[in-house]
């Protein structure tokens, strides 16, 4: 008798422990490995996962990978888009398991940004995973109500990530030419700084397309082959011409935050580009 009720007590805390975790996909890239241990089962693996944000069980050899994300914060590596991903393995993430939702992203030359008004208004590309940008009108709907953060998460041609966080986030109404408004840089939640001058900011920019020039710069254009939030002109460019590896050395997809002497400067273009949005 009082074995039955140690082996309920000790299934009741095993249960109330994994209670904590809910199964989704996940890239394992975005992930360090902490460790691995031998479990039983998966709701073992979430009770030996310690400070892991995610842990993956393999029922056939035994073994609990313990994750850290390795993006910054634990949510930074729960991307809205990994849910479609059927090439994604399924991970236990503890709670709470909120995702960051895609509006724009860049991973090679394969689609054109070359768009006009009705493009970057509507949507275009291949889908989150790969080349693509949601559309402002949507961007403008889902930022309308509730309290938004953007995140700002980008690679360059030797493997290092970057990304950056400001809040709050929200794009106006057509009416308005989807004017952005973007709070300060959040510093704890960001591996770089950025550009505080108002002309370089995307915020409380008019967006602009090579048939919309709605960018404060007197002498031309700032989107004379893109779209995006430009004042004189803007301290990123995430939509820019795609360069091809080894001509990266000219200005593309830039993050510019120094002068010289590191990948985030104007002249450099990165490999992948990323903005995400969470409420």
């Amino acid at each position: 008798m009082h074995s039955l009720l140690f082996i309920c007590a000790v299934m009741a805390t095993a249960t109330a422990a994994h209670s904590g975790w809910e199964h989704h996909r996940g890239d394992l890239v975005e992930y360090r490995v902490l460790g691995v241990k031998l479990a039983i089962s998966d709701i073992h693996c979430t009770m030996v996962a310690e400070n892991a944000d995610a842990v993956r069980f393999d029922a056939a050899s035994g073994s609990c990978s313990l994750l850290a994300c390795d993006r910054g914060a634990m949510d930074a590596c729960r991307k809205c888009r990994h849910a479609s991903d059927s090439s994604l393995p399924q991970l236990w993430m503890r709670k709470p398991v909120k995702c960051w939702t895609t509006f724009q992203h860049r991973v090679d030359g394969s689609v054109s940004f070359n768009r006009n008004w009705a493009d970057y208004a509507s949507g275009f590309g291949q889908g989150e995973s790969l080349n693509y940008w949601m559309g402002l009108e949507q961007l403008h709907q889902l930022t309308a109500t509730g309290v938004w953060r953007v995140r700002w998460e980008f690679s360059d041609w030797n493997g290092t990530w970057y990304w950056a966080e400001n809040a709050p986030f929200s794009v106006g109404p057509a009416s308005d030419k989807f004017r952005c408004s973007m709070g300060p840089l959040d510093a704890s939640r960001s591996s770089v700084g950025q550009r505080t001058e108002a002309h370089f900011s995307t915020n409380n920019w008019q967006f602009s397309t090579p048939d919309s020039d709605n960018d404060d710069w007197s002498e031309g254009s700032c989107a004379p082959i893109s779209g995006w939030w430009y004042g004189q002109c803007s301290f990123m460019n995430p939509n820019a011409v795609y360069k091809e590896y080894p001509n990266i050395n000219t200005q593309g997809i830039y993050y510019y935050l120094h002068e010289s002497g590191s990948a985030l400067v104007m002249s450099y273009s990165m490999k992948t580009f990323e903005c995400l949005i969470f409420n």
